[in-house]
């Protein structure tokens, strides 16, 4: 069975937005390395931008293995004392 036009271009359209997807998250992850390589005060969390030298309430950090950008642990979904050895941010856990 031959597959119809409509759903060729839905398929193509798919895939396209697909690899747009996977092109903005690298561009976020290399954005995020960048950052990584600022001083430990002037870091912000990835997530919400708050600068390290401006947490005043001790709340725990976690860096990314994979970008190397810094996060608030709740911000990640973790509990405060949570700090996995392979940590990897949202951005950087492989799409589904």
């Amino acid at each position: 069975m031959i597959p119809s036009d409509d759903f060729i271009k839905e398929m193509e359209e798919k895939e396209r937005l697909k690899k747009e997807k996977e092109k903005e998250k690298a561009e976020r992850q290399e954005k995020r390395k960048q950052q990584g390589k600022q001083s430990s005060a002037k870091t912000k969390c990835g997530t919400c931008g708050k600068l390290f030298e401006e947490d005043f309430h001790g709340e725990s950090w976690i860096k990314c293995c994979e970008c190397e950008s810094w996060y608030h642990n709740l911000r990640q979904k973790l509990a405060e004392t949570e700090y996995p050895n392979d940590f990897k941010c949202d951005d950087c856990v492989p799409l589904a």
